[in-house]
């Protein structure tokens, strides 16, 4: 509904003042869109009549938090249908009482049981979050993953990230499961080089697409990372198979925004790789405590000084790359006034001039513009500036 201008000021009678609220629920939202009408009958004298039926905003209280738990079977089934009531229940320590943890289940034994399923931690935090997390809580952890082997990150190299992605169908999915390998790749510049498996049309059945869903959060993360595939979903009415029980776009609350966070090992892996879980957490003070687990960085940032800085800069590309992904090192550099200084290392960047031959030469080994353009913006649109298309093009016919 549209907010008032404050420069309108309404005079109105009591049934228009009273039809007006009807489109609310609660008070603040009748006060906050319709500041004029609220004034005009507060002015009038009618003020509490018309928003009889209004709800104020009320504090919650144990016995409140209480009384609206117990319609609820268990603590996610409370969290989805109520969360201003769990939120309060959270932030004042009152779940335990409200929903004791089912213990029952989360055993021991069940959880070294569960970890057994799974190679390496990211995947058992992924695949039973709730069981890795009272593992992590109990300090279980170590004994239920001593099968699994900790990746050697000293000793990846780019043959190996090539080699992974090529077994992946898109980005995201790379993301999602190698996050140390994208990690790898974004720090050493080479993701443009990342090549990854082409879906072919025998492979495109409901099975299969269902069990690609899975890897998903959300249909809304899906749809992003694979256009093609949720049209053809759309377009043979396979959503209630493919998308059963899955969210259109994932709700980043304090629960899930541990879940995702206990999928990396350091903050900057999960701000990399999990960027609106890490924001939303970041916006509401829970990045502490969820990235407690977390290992630091390898360069502690009271040990650097100058000449640390500058090696560290070496490792990026250009200027720009350092500034964007360099974290606390740019930080570091900055704020000690090092920053200007450490980036004289870097070439100067020089434009290319780029010609009709040598646009040409480019544009030859590409099957349509999109895919040419998508790797070279620059040289397109140079082409599109200087009107070079059709000939550049011209072995496309």
């Amino acid at each position: 509904m549209p907010v008032e201008s404050p420069s309108e000021c309404p005079v109105l009678t009591l049934e228009q003042c009273r039809e007006i609220a009807l489109s609310y629920t609660q008070l603040s939202q009748f006060r906050t869109k319709r500041p004029q009408v609220y004034r005009s009958a507060k002015a009038q004298g009618f003020l509490d009549e018309v928003t009889a039926h209004l709800k104020s905003r009320s504090i919650w209280t144990f016995e409140m938090c209480q009384s609206e738990a117990s319609k609820f079977s268990s603590r996610s089934e409370f969290r989805e249908e109520s969360h201003h009531a769990y939120n309060a229940a959270r932030k004042r320590g009152w779940l335990d009482k409200l929903h004791p943890a089912r213990e029952t289940k989360l055993t021991k034994t069940y959880c070294l049981t569960v970890a057994s399923k799974y190679a390496t931690r990211s995947f058992f935090a992924k695949g039973d979050s709730s069981a890795y997390s009272y593992a992590q809580q109990k300090g279980w952890l170590e004994e239920c993953c001593a099968h699994m082997k900790r990746p050697d990150r000293t000793q990846i190299d780019k043959s190996h990230c090539l080699k992974m992605a090529a077994t992946c169908f898109s980005a995201s999915l790379f993301k999602l499961q190698y996050p140390h390998l994208y990690t790898k790749a974004k720090s050493d510049s080479f993701t443009d080089e990342l090549v990854y498996r082409v879906i072919t049309p025998d492979e495109c059945n409901s099975e299969f697409l269902q069990s690609l869903v899975k890897n998903y959060s959300s249909i809304f993360s899906f749809q992003c990372a694979h256009p093609d595939l949720y049209a053809l979903i759309v377009q043979n009415e396979w959503q209630s198979i493919c998308f059963a029980g899955l969210p259109y776009q994932k709700r980043w609350d304090y629960e899930t925004c541990l879940t995702e966070a206990k999928k990396f090992t350091t903050s900057r892996e999960f701000r990399l790789n999990s960027q609106t879980a890490y924001l939303k957490a970041y916006n509401k003070g829970w990045l502490r405590e969820i990235c407690a687990h977390m290992q630091s960085h390898s360069e502690d940032q009271e040990e650097l000084n100058f000449d640390k800085c500058k090696e560290i800069a070496l490792r990026f590309k250009n200027k720009t790359d350092f500034r964007v992904n360099g974290g606390h090192v740019v930080r570091t550099a900055l704020r000690n006034g090092w920053f200007d200084d450490i980036c004289k290392c870097f070439p100067k960047a020089s434009r290319a001039k780029w010609t009709i031959e040598s646009i040409t030469a480019l544009a030859v080994n590409f099957q349509s513009r999109s895919e040419f353009a998508k790797a070279h913006i620059s040289a397109y649109s140079a082409a599109v500036k200087k009107n070079w298309l059709d000939k550049v093009f011209k072995h496309l016919g």
